[in-house]
């Protein structure tokens, strides 16, 4: 079937976590995130073994993950006079016989190293193009010896979509040219007045301009922060005034 409802009553269960997961990926996009909910998935190390993530929420390739509580795992002990990162990832896995699909807490041991050790690699293929396993790192954890370092987080946290809204200082103001000239231009008259903003912009915005009437033309020039010139031509030849009702739009970032 190439065209499928998903949101709607088929008669039969016809959803699935592929389809809700690509409809969560479309929205907060195809990668990795924690959410703005419960603790963020903020994490400590319990002691010298034990890392504890907290609750928070998650999305792996459009898949929701919740932790409802702090969730722990085990970290192996370092070794004297050798260095290693470890990976703490959420690791989702999909049995191919059963069909099943969890995700749980898990941490990738990496590889002593005398210098500068690397991270260990995890599983990077995306659940969206059907791969079985996938890992969303979570935190790195720097061992030295016996001593566990601070925990470095390698995940970003997605805003709520009120959050960035809020953010958008970007506005698009508009007005009247300067006022409603009835009968004020003549056939083949030019007018201009300069229009100050009622609140400046940061940087000069982007304007467009409307005559509101085939028989003028409009135009703008010298766009400041604070405001610009408006101009207006009657390209009719005859004597006769016509009213005119200008418009202009400015679009910025107001100061």
């Amino acid at each position: 079937m190439t065209v499928e409802l998903i949101t709607g009553f088929a008669g039969t269960p016809h959803i699935n976590s592929d389809d809700i997961g690509a409809f969560q990926a479309g929205i907060v996009g195809p990668g990795d995130y924690a959410l703005a909910t419960g603790n963020q998935l903020k994490a400590t190390m319990s002691n010298a073994n034990t890392i504890a993530v907290q609750s928070g929420d998650a999305v792996l390739n459009g898949r929701h993950v919740h932790l409802t509580g702090t969730t722990t795992a085990t970290v192996q002990s370092g070794t004297q006079g050798q260095k290693r990162n470890d990976k703490v990832v959420l690791r989702y896995t999909k049995n191919t016989t059963t069909g099943v699909e969890t995700c749980s807490l898990v941490v990738i041991k990496g590889t002593n190293a005398t210098g500068t050790p690397a991270d260990p690699a995890h599983n990077t293929g995306s659940i969206l193009d059907g791969v079985t396993t996938h890992d969303m790192p979570l935190y790195r954890i720097p061992i030295d010896g016996i001593t566990v370092g601070t925990l470095v987080p390698l995940f970003n946290v997605l805003k709520p979509m009120k959050d960035v809204w809020d953010s958008l200082t970007h506005q698009l103001v508009s007005g009247l040219g300067g006022g409603i000239y009835k009968g004020g231009i003549k056939g083949g008259a030019t007018w201009n007045n300069t229009i100050i903003f009622d609140k400046p912009f940061k940087k000069p915005p982007l304007m467009w301009c409307e005559s509101g009437d085939v028989t003028f033309n409009a135009a703008i020039t010298d766009i400041t922060t604070t405001g610009f010139v408006y101009w207006i031509v009657n390209v009719m030849d005859q004597p006769n005034s016509r009213d005119v009702y200008p418009r202009w739009y400015a679009y910025g970032e107001l100061a």
